[in-house]
């Protein structure tokens, strides 16, 4: 049969935001519903492979973090960082779902980052700047994560406190909620002008038979390695296996049958008709109170703001009331 939409299962997303109206609306906020997914001339990748004992997952991902940066008009490179590593971290993990499954990362702590990933490649996120401090830190609290799978009821949810950055939290995340010991390494460096140079990133995974050794000595292993930047620079993705991986295990490779991959995206299928309804059906006087020229509604994960002016709103109140009166035919 066919498989049901996730937006029936998708766990509620806080992604419109406007300083008065937001806790009349969470019912409405939905940024899954449209269709008019913006085309990009260029596109990032992520690619993923099995050796003998481990499961790779590597990602370029600059221009798709340089654009979300861009639309949010971040001018912090410590946020502009953060929100770049857990954009790469989401799109690694969205590597082993299916179709439009989802995941989710959710930063709780100083400061609020939120990073969502499809399986089809698609990406969004934001730093939530309201509370921003200097510096800026994740401090303490917790980050959760959240899968939306397909034929599952509900979205598989787990927990951990943060640790003393995107990676090590993502690690640990890994380590305690799925049980697998991982290597986590994300990268995001920010230039001039708050321009990001690069961003990519990789996890390792170790399988059920993998020894326990392996992980803990790879990991030294890439410690003393130059950064992804500098290995990639010039080459292919495809590559980085053979640069991050031991010999022996690359050898069980082939790599045009073994490693898989999809083009990464940033893209926010955002709508805000659910929203538009919802003010519609508030009191007339509650929506002349509206001006969303100083309080503007807007896409948490994009900056866009919403395309109707009080008066439309107005209006669909006025036809709702209408329709309301008429009698119901027989």
């Amino acid at each position: 049969g066919r498989v049901p939409p996730l937006q029936q299962t998708q766990p509620r997303v806080s992604c419109i935001r406007h300083s008065k109206i937001s806790s009349r609306l969470d019912h409405s906020r939905s940024c899954s519903s449209s269709n008019d997914a913006e085309e990009k001339p260029h596109r990032d990748l992520v690619i993923k492979g099995f050796t003998n004992n481990l499961s790779v997952t590597f990602i370029s991902n600059t221009h798709t973090v340089r654009t979300a940066t861009q639309k949010h008009h971040y001018t912090d490179p410590k946020a502009i960082e953060m929100l770049g590593q857990s954009l790469s971290a989401v799109s690694l993990l969205a590597a082993y779902l299916k179709g439009e499954e989802r995941i989710t990362a959710r930063f709780s702590g100083s400061i609020e980052v939120v990073a969502e990933a499809l399986k089809l490649g698609e990406v969004r996120g934001y730093v939530d700047k309201k509370e921003m401090q200097e510096p800026i830190s994740l401090g303490h609290g917790s980050m959760t994560l959240t899968k939306v799978l397909y034929y599952m009821a509900k979205p598989i949810t787990g927990t951990v406190e943060l640790q003393k950055d995107v990676p090590s939290t993502f690690r640990e995340y890994l380590r305690l909620v799925d049980q697998i010991p991982s290597i986590v390494h994300l990268e995001t460096l920010v230039g001039p002008n708050n321009q990001v140079t690069f961003s990519g990133g990789f996890i390792i995974q170790s399988l059920p038979h993998t020894p326990h050794d392996m992980i803990p000595s790879l990991q030294a292993s890439i410690d003393k390695m130059p950064s992804m930047a500098s290995l990639l620079k010039g080459d292919s993705l495809y590559r980085m296996f053979e640069k991050y991986l031991p010999p022996d295990e690359v050898a069980t490779m082939d790599i045009k049958k073994d490693v898989t991959g999809n083009a990464v995206d940033f893209i926010c299928r955002h709508s805000f008709d659910g929203l538009r309804n919802a003010l519609a059906s508030l009191q007339r006087d509650e929506i002349e109170q509206l001006d969303f020229e100083k309080n503007p509604i807007t896409c948490s994960y994009c900056s866009t703001n919403a395309p109707f002016t009080v008066q439309e709103i107005l209006q669909s109140h006025d036809q709702r009331q209408t329709q309301s009166l008429d009698p119901t035919p027989t």
